[in-house]
């Protein structure tokens, strides 16, 4: 007798999704990894915020939720719920319609720096920590149960001890795992311990009362602790991130969660970044016809108004000039 494998379904939580928001690396994995995943047959559905700066004509969005209530703090906040695709593909977006995510920019405040650490002003700590219970809320009106819960980053790190302040009152998660992907370390999320009384999480919770003893909460201390997995962006920046040098503090944070700690790189979109259809580079070229890329070298030191040499080397790079 053949038993079918059951399948994996995904609930994919992240702030940025490349291309309708995005200001770094975080959205553009965030749009192409789960095209990666439903190739290999997994069900995922992608939740993000309904910002005021997505091109509703274009992404032909369309709502499904109307109304739905949330609580949070000592009140219940209304949002809606529509709902477009990952352009070319069939992969659902959810975006999260609150007047809290109306601004035109993903972020309503400046990074700041705390204990030598990034994050963000309170205002954002709250919307996104909303964001990640309404997913929650979401998930459970539209009767998608997740076997696995992916969050990205610092914005959406809470999404665990959601679960387990809640799930008492309702088994729907009871067989959900939570996958956390640190894409970068150094932003944090660090908020005051009252945004647990905002959340409305246990604050009895083990790694509420450890995190909040230095007299802060932490959102990505709160994700490596709190989730049943933890994976970074490549096999090397997971080795890295657990010394001193570039844990960005949360090196012994880490070394709790070691053996739950996994490198995968990141790949790309082979369909976006191709070079035999790029309209963006002046000469396309394949594996066949490698020898025509050196054009667009010489190209760019014509338009750089550097020496135009075939042998000198050209470097580019796409990366932050800091240590982080």
């Amino acid at each position: 007798m053949i038993f079918n494998k059951p399948t994996i379904k995904v609930l994919f939580l992240s702030a940025e999704v490349s291309p309708l928001a995005k200001v770094g690396g975080l959205g553009d994995v965030a749009g192409a990894l789960p095209i990666a995943l439903a190739k290999l047959g997994v069900d995922i559905r992608i939740c993000m915020p309904f910002y005021g700066l997505i091109d509703t004509r274009k992404y032909l969005v369309k709502k499904i939720i109307s109304n739905l209530s949330i609580p949070i703090s000592n009140k219940n906040e209304v949002i809606n719920v529509w709902q477009t695709y990952l352009p070319k593909t069939k992969i659902p977006i959810y975006l999260i319609k609150h007047n809290s995510f109306n601004s035109k920019e993903i972020y309503i405040g400046e990074r700041t720096i705390l204990n030598n650490k990034y994050t963000r002003k309170p205002d954002d700590l709250k919307r996104f920590s909303f964001f990640t219970r309404a997913a929650l809320e979401i998930t459970k009106k539209l009767s998608f149960q997740p076997t696995i819960i992916h969050a990205n980053d610092w914005h959406v790190a809470l999404v665990a001890d959601f679960i387990k302040t809640f799930n008492k009152q309702n088994n729907f998660f009871a067989d959900t795992k939570t996958l956390y992907t640190i894409h970068n370390l150094a932003n944090q999320g660090i908020a005051k311990p009252n945004i647990v009384g905002y959340t409305k999480i246990n604050p009895n919770l083990p790694i509420i009362k450890v995190d909040a003893q230095d007299g802060d909460v932490n959102f990505m201390v709160q994700g490596i602790l709190g989730s049943n997995l933890i994976n970074t962006v490549s096999p090397t920046y997971a080795k890295e991130i657990l010394n001193h040098y570039q844990g960005a503090g949360l090196d012994n944070v880490l070394k709790k969660r070691k053996k739950d700690l996994y490198g995968i790189i990141n790949g790309i979109d082979t369909d976006f970044f191709n070079s035999t259809t790029d309209n963006l580079i002046y000469q396309k070229y394949s594996l066949k016809t490698l020898r025509k890329k050196i054009n667009n070298k010489l190209t760019l030191q014509k338009q750089l108004g550097l020496p135009i040499n075939k042998n000198i080397a050209l470097v580019g790079l796409v990366s932050r000039l800091v240590w982080q």
